[in-house]
C-alpha cells in the first residue's frame, strides 16, 4: 500500500507584516548626471517616436517676414491654440500658422502674458481639419534627463529636432521666466517650438539660445544675477520657459474661441472660476488661489482637477491647514478636516478653491479621533466630494493621491501620488512617530488606519485623499516622524471615510447630504500605471549646501517610489554628514532590505540601535530581515528585545508579538508561537493575527480551534479571502468537504485570481473523488501561477489515481524543477515509478525524499514495499520499521511488515504486526482495511 501526500496549500497564508518591499514597475527618475554642453547630432530618423510626436505638434509662426515656431497645445470646437514665444510676435501685425500638413491659417493673437516679463503668448485659428495637440508633460522633471528640442530654423525653414539632455534647472526664474537649460542646439527661428522628454510630451518651450550678443538675459526675475561662474554656466546651454508657465496662460484663456471675448477659466483646469466670489477679499488678505494648472495627463489631471473644487484652505492661528467640501445643506457648507488643524483657540476661516475666505461658523470633533467638521455659510454653488466607503482586497494595494495646502508653498495647492493597502495591511505597517510614542498615544487610537506612501507637509493635514477615480478615501492627518527635527520617515496617515460616514452624524450631518459610493476603484492598466509615476514622481536632489536632514527626507521620497538604490545613496550622505544620525541608519536599513540586500540591511540597522540602543523599530526591522536569511532564533532574540523596549516605554505593540509569532512557527514551536499571538490578539484583535494563530492550532492538529480562530478573522473582515482558505482546509482536514468547497469559492469569489484557493478546492473535490473537477481546479491554479509547486503535485496525484502515470510523472518533475527541496513530489513519483515497475529509480527518489526529511515516515514506508519487491526482506523489515518508529499509528507499515514475515516464516511477529495493523485500521474506520489485517491473522492462527 502506498499513500501519496498532498499538500492542503496552507502555508502560503501566513501573513508577514512589514518589509512589503514594493514589486511595482519602477518610475521614470532620471539619474543625476555632469552637465555638459556636447552638442548631439540633430535627430534624422523620422521613425522615432519623440520625433513624430514633435512633427505632429510642432507649427511655423508666420510674422510679416519674420519666421518663428510654436506648439499646438489645446483644441475645441475647431479652434486650435499655439503656444509660442512673445517675442516672436510684433504687435499690430497680421499672424499665420503654417500646421504639418503644409496648410496656412490666419491666426489671431488669444493672449500676451499677464506675468511681467514673460516670454509666451498664444495664438489661435479655426480649422475643421483635424490636428494632434501636445501632451504636457510633469513639471518636476530631472537633471540628466535626456530632451528633444524642435521648430522650424529660418535658414533652412525645414522641420529639425535636436537631442540633448536638461543640464541645469534653476530654482529662481530668469527673465522672460526661462529656467530649463539644455545642452540642445537651437537655431533661430525654432523660437516657440517645443523641448520634449522622451516620453513625447512637451517639457518647455524654447526661446533663448545658447551663447547670445547680450548677457542681459541672465538676470533674475527678482533683479538679482548669478555670479560670474553662474553666468558663464548659463551662457552654454539653450534655455526654455516650462510648459507649466505655458498652462497658466492656457488656463487664463480657458476655452475661448478665436474672435471672442470673456476670461472663464476651462473645465478641468484646476485653478477655480476667477471673478466668481459673491465677496471680495480684503485687500489685506488677497485670495488664495490654486498655482497654475500642472502639466498633468490622464488620471493625474481627471483627479487633480477633481481635488481642485473640493479641497479648500483654513487659516487660524495655529497656521494653515486644509480641507474637503463633504456636504451641504442650503447656504451650509460642511469641510471635513484633521481635529489638530483647528484645535487651538481663536477663529478660522475656509478659503475656497476660488479665493474667497469664509469665517468658520461652527467645529465639531470627536474624541481621541484626528477628524473635525468645520461649517462656512455662502450661497455660493461649490463642488461637493464623492466619498469612496469600500474595501480594498486585503493581499492588494491601490493608488491615492493626496491634496493639500502646504505651509512651506504659500498660496499653492499640491497633488502628491502613492500607494495605499487595505485597512488591514495598512494597520501593521511600519510606523513610528516619536512624538507619540513617548506621548504613550497609539495612532490607531486617533483613527489613523488609512495608510498611504504619498509625501506630505506640514498643512496639507486635513485635505483629501482621493482613488483614481478622484473619490475622497479619507482624511489627510499625519505623517512618520512629524517630531524628528523635520525629518519624514516611513508612511503617511489618515482617518478612512468607512469611519467619517459612521461619525457623520454626530459631527453634525445627516447622512442624506453626504454623496457617497461602494464601488471598488478598478486596478490601473499598465500604460495608466506608468502615467501616473511620469506624472508625479521625479525629485530634486538636494543642493551642495544641504544638509543631513535634507538627504534623509529626500531619501526617503525615493524610497517611497521604489527607488531604492538611489535611497541608499542619499542615506549615505545623511550619516556621511552626521556620523550618529539614527533615523538616517535606519532609513538606510530600510531601502537595503527591500533591495533583500539583508546583510547590508542588519549592519544598518545595528548601527541605529548603537547610536539610539532604545529605538525598538531598529530592533524589530533587524528581526525581520534575519527571518528572511531563515535565522529564526537569531531573530526571536532580536524581536524580543523590541517587546521589552516598547513595554518600557509604555507602548507595547501588537505587531512585535506578532512578528515573533511568525518566527516561532517557522521553528515549529507551535505552542509558544499560539502564545504570542495571543498576546498581539490582547492588544489588538487584527484578522491577520488570528489568521496566524489559526494556522498553529491547524498544524498541532487541533481543527476546532484553528477554525474558530478563521472564524474570528472573517467576522472582523468578511472579504478576508486566507482566512476562507484556511477554514476550508481545517474542514477538508476533518472531512466536512462541503463545508470545505463553500469556503473555497467564497475565496475565489473574493479574488478570482486565487491560485491557492483552487488548489485547496481540487483536493477537496479530489476527497469527494470527482477527479475531472479536481484537475480543473489544478489546471485553473497552474494558468494563474505556473510556478506553484503544490498544484502540480497534487494533479500529478490524480493523474497517478487515473492510471495516467507519465502525466503523473511529467507533474512531479515540474513540482521538483520549482521546488528542489519537495520531498513529497520525491515520494511521489518515486511512487508512479514503482507502479511502473522502475524499482530502482523508485527507490532513487524515496532515497531523495528521506535524505531532504529524515523523518518522513511514508517515505521509508514506501521504499520498503520498493525493496520487498525486488527480495530484499530484511531492508525492507528495517524501513518499516523505521516508519513506525517515526509513526507509531502507521497502520500500513505494520501491515506491510507482518507480510514480510509471513514470508520469512515469523509467524509470531507477522501475527503481532498484523494484530497491532488491524487495531490501527479500526481506530481509523478504515474497514476494509481492517477486514484485511482479520484475514491475515485468521489465516496464520
Amino acid at each position: 500500500m502506498k499513500f501519496f501526500p498532498i499538500l492542503a496549500s496552507i502555508a502560503g497564508l501566513l501573513i508577514l507584516p512589514g518589509g512589503m518591499g514594493l514589486s511595482s514597475p519602477q518610475p521614470v527618475v532620471a539619474q543625476v548626471t555632469d552637465r555638459t554642453t556636447n552638442k548631439i547630432a540633430p535627430l534624422t530618423n523620422s521613425n522615432h517616436p519623440v520625433y513624430q510626436a514633435a512633427r505632429a505638434i510642432t507649427v511655423r509662426v508666420l510674422v510679416k517676414d519674420n519666421r518663428g515656431s510654436g506648439v499646438l497645445i489645446a483644441q475645441e470646437n475647431g479652434v486650435y491654440t499655439v503656444l509660442t514665444n512673445a517675442h516672436v510676435l510684433t504687435a499690430g501685425a497680421p499672424y499665420r500658422v503654417e500646421t504639418p500638413d503644409g496648410e496656412v491659417y490666419e491666426a489671431q493673437e488669444a493672449l500676451v502674458s499677464s506675468v511681467v516679463g514673460l516670454d509666451a503668448a498664444l495664438l489661435q485659428f479655426r480649422s475643421s481639419k483635424s490636428y494632434a495637440v501636445a501632451r504636457l508633460a510633469n513639471t518636476n522633471i530631472s537633471v540628466g534627463q535626456p530632451v528633444w528640442a524642435a521648430g522650424f530654423p529660418e535658414e533652412t525653414g525645414n522641420f529639425l529636432v535636436t537631442q540633448g539632455q536638461l543640464s541645469l534647472f534653476s530654482a529662481r526664474a530668469l527673465i522672460d521666466g526661462y529656467q530649463l537649460g539644455y545642452s540642445n542646439e537651437v537655431i533661430p527661428g525654432m523660437s516657440g517650438g517645443p523641448l520634449l522628454n522622451q516620453q513625447g510630451e512637451v517639457v518647455g518651450i524654447n526661446g533663448l539660445s545658447a551663447y547670445p550678443i547680450l548677457d542681459d538675459a541672465y538676470t533674475f526675475m527678482d533683479g538679482s544675477q548669478p555670479n560670474a561662474a553662474q553666468r558663464e554656466e548659463m551662457r552654454r546651454l539653450s534655455w526654455a520657459i516650462p510648459v507649466q508657465l505655458a498652462l497658466g496662460l492656457a488656463g487664463e484663456q480657458g476655452s475661448r474661441g478665436a474672435g471672442e471675448q470673456g476670461s472663464g477659466g476651462a473645465e478641468g483646469q484646476g485653478s477655480g472660476g476667477r471673478g466668481s466670489a459673491p465677496v471680495p477679499a480684503p485687500e489685506e488678505n488677497p485670495p488664495v488661489v490654486a498655482p497654475e494648472q500642472r502639466a498633468f495627463t490622464g488620471v493625474v489631471a481627471r483627479v487633480d482637477a477633481i481635488a481642485a473644487k473640493i479641497t479648500v484652505r483654513i487659516e487660524g492661528a495655529k497656521g494653515p491647514g486644509s480641507g474637503v467640501i463633504v456636504a451641504r445643506d442650503g447656504n451650509t457648507y460642511y469641510v471635513a478636516t484633521a481635529a489638530h488643524v483647528v484645535s487651538g483657540p481663536g477663529s478660522y476661516q475656509v478659503v475656497t478653491p476660488d479665493g474667497v475666505r469664509y469665517p468658520v461658523t461652527e467645529v465639531k470633533t470627536r474624541e481621541a479621533m484626528d477628524l473635525a467638521v468645520v461649517q462656512f455659510t455662502s450661497p455660493q454653488a461649490y463642488t461637493v466630494a464623492t466619498l469612496a466607503n469600500y474595501r480594498i482586497p486585503t493581499e492588494e494595494r491601490r493608488w491615492v493621491f493626496v491634496s493639500g495646502w502646504p505651509a512651506n508653498q504659500e498660496n499653492r495647492r499640491l497633488l502628491t501620488g502613492g500607494i495605499t493597502w487595505s485597512k488591514d495591511m495598512g494597520a501593521v505597517l511600519e510606523r513610528y512617530d516619536e512624538s507619540l510614542a513617548q506621548s504613550q498615544a497609539n495612532p490607531e487610537n486617533q483613527g489613523y488606519e488609512l495608510v498611504y506612501t504619498n509625501i506630505t507637509y506640514k498643512g496639507m493635514s486635513g485635505g483629501p485623499v482621493l482613488d483614481s477615480q478622484g473619490r475622497v478615501t479619507g482624511f489627510h492627518a499625519a505623517a512618520d516622524g512629524d517630531a524628528l527635527a523635520e525629518v519624514l520617515l516611513g508612511y503617511s496617515f489618515g482617518v478612512p471615510v468607512s469611519t467619517f460616514v459612521g461619525l457623520a452624524k454626530g459631527l453634525g450631518m445627516q447622512e442624506k447630504w453626504l454623496q457617497v459610493e461602494t464601488t471598488p476603484v478598478a486596478v490601473l492598466s499598465q500604460p495608466e500605471d506608468a502615467e501616473v509615476r511620469q506624472n508625479l514622481f521625479a525629485t530634486t536632489v538636494p543642493s551642495g549646501d544641504a544638509d543631513e536632514g535634507d538627504w534623509v527626507n529626500y531619501g526617503n521620497q525615493l524610497w517611497r517610489i521604489f527607488e531604492y538604490e538611489r535611497a541608499v545613496q542619499a542615506f549615505d550622505q545623511a550619516v556621511q554628514r552626521k556620523p550618529d544620525f539614527y533615523q538616517a541608519w535606519y532609513a538606510r536599513g530600510l531601502a537595503l532590505r527591500d533591495l533583500r540586500k539583508y546583510p547590508e540591511a542588519i549592519a544598518s540597522f545595528e548601527q541605529a540601535i548603537k547610536h539610539r540602543a532604545d529605538f525598538y523599530p531598529a530592533w524589530q526591522q533587524k528581526a525581520r530581515v534575519l527571518s528572511f536569511l531563515k535565522k529564526f532564533s537569531e531573530a526571536v532574540t532580536a524581536i524580543d528585545r523590541a517587546i521589552a523596549i516598547s513595554t518600557q516605554q509604555g507602548s507595547p505593540n501588537a505587531v512585535l508579538y506578532w512578528d515573533k509569532g511568525l518566527y516561532l512557527w517557522n521553528l515549529k514551536r507551535y505552542e509558544e508561537a499560539i502564545a504570542a499571538y495571543t498576546q498581539a490578539i490582547e492588544i489588538k484583535p487584527h484578522p491577520f493575527a488570528y489568521l496566524n494563530r489559526g494556522l498553529a492550532y491547524y498544524n498541532q492538529g487541533k481543527l476546532d480551534q484553528a477554525i474558530a480562530d478563521f472564524n474570528q478573522a472573517i467576522k472582523i473582515n468578511p472579504e478576508y479571502a486566507n482566512a476562507y482558505v484556511g477554514r476550508g482546509a481545517a474542514y477538508s482536514d476533518q472531512g466536512k468537504l462541503d463545508q470545505a468547497i463553500a469556503d473555497y469559492n467564497q475565496a475565489i469569489k473574493i479574488n478570482p485570481e486565487y491560485a491557492d484557493a483552487y488548489v485547496g478546492r481540487g483536493l477537496a473535490y479530489y476527497k469527494q473523488g470527482k477527479l475531472d473537477s479536481a484537475i480543473a481546479d489544478y489546471n485553473q491554479a497552474i494558468k494563474i501561477n505556473p510556478e506553484l509547486a503544490s498544484a502540480y503535485l497534487n494533479r500529478g496525484v490524480a493523474y497517478a489515481d487515473q492510471g495516467k502515470l507519465d502525466s503523473a510523472i511529467a507533474d512531479y518533475n515540474q513540482a521538483i524543477r520549482i521546488n528542489p527541496e519537495d520531498a513529497d513530489a520525491y515520494n511521489n513519483r518515486g511512487a508512479a515509478y514503482a507502479d511502473q515497475g522502475k524499482l530502482d529509480s523508485a527507490i532513487a527518489d524515496y532515497n531523495q525524499a528521506i535524505k531532504i526529511n529524515p523523518e518522513y515516515a511514508e517515505a521509508y514506508n514506501n521504499r520498503g514495499v520498493a525493496y520487498a519487491n525486488q527480495g530484499k526482506l530484511d531492508s525492507a523489515i528495517a524501513d518499516y520499521n523505521q516508519a513506525i518508529r517515526i509513526n507509531p499509528e502507521d497502520a500500513n507499515a505494520y501491515y506491510n511488515r507482518g507480510v514480510i514475515y509471513s514470508q520469512q516464516g515469523n509467524k509470531r511477529q507477522a501475527l503481532e504486526s498484523f494484530r497491532q495493523a488491524a487495531e490501527l485500521y479500526r481506530q481509523q474506520g478504515k474497514q476494509e482495511d481492517y477486514q484485511d489485517a482479520l484475514a491475515r491473522i485468521r489465516e496464520l492462527e
